[in-house]
Formats: structure tokens, C-alpha cells, sequence
């Protein structure tokens, strides 16, 4: 899965979770990141095969796949706003 299709996943999971009773106690930002880490290794499991050094660099990754996703939520969150007034 690319980065750009993990930021996609994740962004939708998030927009999708963060209101859920279970999650709302939980930052959105913090949110992101542990989506990406579940959605980063599911990937690696599926194509790569899951080994330490993959789940070790999937943590590492999904930093960067967070902060895409927190740019993606703002940004709707942007669009929502302007699409109000």
C-alpha cells in the first residue's frame, strides 16, 4: 500500500471513528496515528509478510502517515466551514 492510499484509509477512518462513544475521549491527532500503525501493518502483512523490521519501520511510517492524515482533516474541516457560510 503506498502512502498515499494509507493517508486515504486512514483520514476516512478517522473522519469515520472520531465521533464513536469509544473514541471520543481520544484526540483525533493520537487517533490518526494509531489507525496508521494498524493500517500499515495490516498492509505488510498482506504483501511483504509481517517480520520485526517491517512492524518496527511501519511505527516509524505511520508518522508520516498521521501527519498527512491531520493535514487531510483539517482540510475538510476547512471545506465544512466555508461550505456553511
Amino acid at each position: 500500500m503506498t502512502y498515499a492510499g494509507s493517508t486515504v484509509m486512514v483520514t476516512l477512518l478517522v473522519e469515520f471513528t472520531k465521533d464513536l462513544k469509544l473514541f471520543s475521549r481520544i484526540s483525533p491527532q493520537i487517533l490518526s496515528y494509531l489507525w496508521a500503525v494498524l493500517v500499515l501493518l495490516v498492509a505488510s502483512h498482506f504483501t511483504v509478510g509481517l517480520s520485526p523490521e517491517t512492524a518496527v519501520s511501519a511505527f516509524f511510517n505511520a508518522i508520516l502517515v498521521s501527519l498527512a492524515t491531520n493535514g487531510c482533516c483539517q482540510a475538510l474541516e476547512t471545506v465544512k466551514e466555508k461550505c456553511k457560510k
